[in-house]
C-alpha cells in the first residue's frame, strides 16, 4: 500500500466500529488483496498490531476458504507464515511455488538463521 495511506488504514483498523467484530477489518483486508491484481499489496505486518491475534487468525480462516491459486492468496499465506514466526512453516510455504529465485534465497536466509523470524525489525 502507498506508505501515505499505511497509518490512517491502521488507525482504521483500530478505530473501526467493527473493531469488537474484528471480522471486518479482516474481511476487508482480504477482498483488497484476493481478487486484484497484486496491487496494492496489503502488508499484514503493518496492521497486525491494529489487528491483535484474533484478527490475524480471521483473516487465516477467510484466506483457507479462498482460490488458492490466486497470487494474493499466496502472498496472505506467505505473510501469515512468517508473521507466525515459525520457520518450518514459513519454509512450507515458500516451497509450495518455487517458480522464482527470490523464493529460493529466502528459504536459505531462513535455514540460514531460523531465530530470523522471531526477532523485531526484520526485514520484509
Amino acid at each position: 500500500m502507498d506508505q501515505a495511506t499505511d497509518p490512517a488504514v491502521s488507525q482504521w483498523c483500530r478505530i473501526s466500529p467493527t473493531r469488537n467484530r474484528i471480522d471486518g477489518p479482516a474481511k476487508w483486508l482480504v477482498d483488497l488483496q484476493c481478487p486484484g491484481p497484486g496491487w496494492p499489496r496489503v502488508r499484514l505486518r503493518e496492521f497486525a498490531p491494529a489487528l491483535g491475534e484474533r484478527g490475524l487468525t480471521e483473516i487465516e480462516k477467510r484466506v483457507q476458504v479462498a482460490d488458492p491459486e490466486s497470487w494474493g492468496v499466496r502472498d496472505l499465506r506467505e505473510q501469515l507464515a512468517e508473521l507466525s514466526g515459525d520457520p518450518d512453516r514459513y519454509v512450507a510455504v515458500l516451497a509450495e511455488d518455487l517458480k522464482s529465485l527470490k523464493r529460493y534465497e529466502r528459504i536459505v536466509v531462513v535455514l540460514r538463521d531460523p531465530g530470523r523470524l522471531l526477532r523485531p525489525g526484520r526485514d520484509a
